[in-house]
């Protein structure tokens, strides 16, 4: 009623477990809180102690909403402030870039970035780390073998839409983060979620080094 919706991203063990039906253990909050992008946190009273709670409050800022449910509440529904009606939260299985927009957007960027690399090729060759490579995957993207950005070949998308194989993938803006198969494995399936253009431009400049992979 209040038409605000929140994207559920997932359930961190308050153990330390291997499950990958967690995004982690708690140990990893902070490593969560980084790759999700986390914006709010909610914590449950009956599994997690006021005192390790109020620790991770302190650790993790200001910059991220916490709530905290109480041990005998079912409900995720609250506000910040009385004056302000409840947030709602949902769990949306929408993919963005399963919709006919989107996909054109995504070709039509593909096409635009490897016309532009193809230009500007003998400056930029000298700025990508594997040359041939980045030659061969500019006319793969123009013929439309590849996408600029696709998902991580080594992880399986058997769920979602499927996608022409990517020069880079979403996991590339983690850096040298050694990442859990289930943790590559959501940031695939947020990715196809969420997907708009920007995505795509932003993770290009993020591993402009390395389109020749």
């Amino acid at each position: 009623q209040a038409n605000i919706v929140q994207n559920f991203i997932g359930i961190v063990s308050p153990t330390s477990t291997k499950n990958p039906f967690f995004l982690s253990a708690i140990q990893q909050l902070e490593e969560v809180v980084q790759i999700y992008r986390i914006e709010e946190i909610i914590f449950c009273s009956k599994d997690v102690p006021s005192q390790e709670i109020m620790k991770w409050m302190t650790t993790l800022g200001a910059t991220i909403n916490y709530k905290i449910v109480p041990a005998e509440s079912m409900s995720i529904i609250g506000s910040h402030s009385k004056n302000t009606p409840g947030e709602l939260y949902t769990v949306e299985v929408k993919y963005n870039i399963d919709t006919p927009l989107q996909r054109r957007n995504k070709r039509l960027l593909d096409i635009l970035a490897a016309i532009a690399l193809l230009i500007s090729s003998p400056i930029v060759l000298f700025m990508v780390h594997q040359k041939g490579g980045f030659i061969q995957n500019i006319f793969s993207v123009l013929f439309g073998k590849k996408t600029w950005i696709g998902y991580s070949d080594s992880i399986s998308t058997f769920n979602l839409p499927t996608l022409k194989q990517g020069v880079l993938s979403p996991s590339i803006n983690m850096g040298k983060l050694q990442l859990e198969e289930h943790t590559v494995q959501r940031l695939n399936f947020l990715y196809a979620r969420d997907y708009n253009w920007g995505k795509d431009l932003s993770l290009l400049s993020i591993g402009f080094g390395q389109l020749g992979n």
